[in-house]
């Protein structure tokens, strides 16, 4: 395990079954906020860690000669999701620790949160249409119309 402090805080939360966390989410967090811009339909996180490393190990593996990735609305290495969870858990790398560290370490503050229209959380956050809570991929495919 790498020394990122943040990285690994935040994989221990991401961890722990939602029923045990202390915080369920930066909505939660900014609770008040979140009500003024019209509760959690209406705000959301704008970047997913998960989402960011499996685009990291895509780019760190894709040249192995036994990966065989197949890249359409999402990275699947054969019928394994790179985002899932439970993968990234046993591939943690030092390398995409260490660049998404800085991200860790603010993931929780106003600067991860962001107003969505009416049902833009759930869109954006759809990892069936490939998005995962990542602004520069969901809202390209809002200027060019999907």
């Amino acid at each position: 395990m790498c020394s990122y402090k943040e990285i690994n805080e935040w994989f221990k939360w991401k961890n722990t079954p939602v029923k045990d966390r202390k915080l369920q989410s930066v909505e939660e967090k900014f609770n008040d906020y979140t009500k003024i811009c019209g509760g959690d339909n209406e705000t959301d996180v704008l970047y997913n860690i998960l989402y960011l490393y499996a685009i990291g190990l895509y780019i760190k593996t894709r040249s192995e000669p036994n990966m065989e990735y197949f890249v359409s609305n999402r990275i699947q290495s054969g019928r394994q999701y790179l985002h899932s969870l439970k993968y990234i858990n046993s591939h943690r790398d030092p390398d995409i620790d260490k660049c998404l560290n800085p991200l860790a370490a603010v993931y929780f503050s106003y600067g991860n949160l962001t107003v969505m229209w009416p049902g833009g959380n759930t869109l954006k956050g759809s990892g069936n249409n490939g998005y995962y809570d990542n602004p520069d991929i969901f809202l390209e495919s809002i200027r060019s119309g999907f």
